[in-house]
């Protein structure tokens, strides 16, 4: 993957974890933290999927639980729905 991928891979890393917000800090929004808000969180889901290939709720909820002391109980379907949004950015190679 190159540089330039690998930049594009990250915005769109980003633009999960936005969406799904699990601390309701509306990154971006009009008197929101800015949209580089949750940076921290993305770039390892980021790293994840390039060295992996793939990212899985318990990796979601261990970075979670690094920066905000919350492993996101509760919120399981939630964690899979960004593990599998987050998973779909990865192209896969043809076997």
């Amino acid at each position: 993957m190159s540089k330039s991928e690998e930049r594009e891979l990250f915005v769109r890393v980003l633009a999960v974890v936005n969406r799904f917000d699990f601390c309701g800090l509306q990154p971006g929004a009009e008197g929101g933290p800015p949209i580089e808000e949750y940076e921290m969180e993305a770039r390892p889901m980021e790293s994840i999927l390039v060295n992996h290939g793939r990212i899985e709720p318990a990796d979601i909820r261990a970075i979670w639980y690094k920066w905000f002391d919350d492993d996101l109980s509760g919120r399981e379907s939630a964690v899979a729905s960004m593990a599998d949004e987050l998973n779909a950015l990865v192209p896969r190679n043809p076997r």
